[in-house]
């Protein structure tokens, strides 16, 4: 059973979803996440999943008329065990 509102839930779909996609997909090789900085629950998904920070893309995301940055985020698919 799945608490929603919880993080390990989260993650552990996550988790499961990468790699069913590089096992189905072959053609895919990496997995990105660019993620706007004001969203501090996504970056604690991207990194609890395994994902590694890649760069700081400044300004790049308008938000209520405020632009900030965004994070880019990556897995590739020799970080996961399929």
């Amino acid at each position: 059973r799945c608490d929603w509102s919880s993080d390990v839930c989260s993650s552990d779909l996550c988790i499961q979803a990468i790699k069913w996609i590089f096992k189905t997909m072959e053609e895919i090789n990496s997995l990105t996440a660019l993620i706007p900085s004001t969203n501090a629950l996504a970056t604690r998904l991207a990194e609890k999943v395994g994902m590694k920070f890649v760069c700081n893309k400044e300004k790049s995301f308008l938000k209520n008329g405020v632009y900030v940055d965004q994070y880019l985020y990556k897995i590739n698919r020799e970080d996961i065990k399929c």
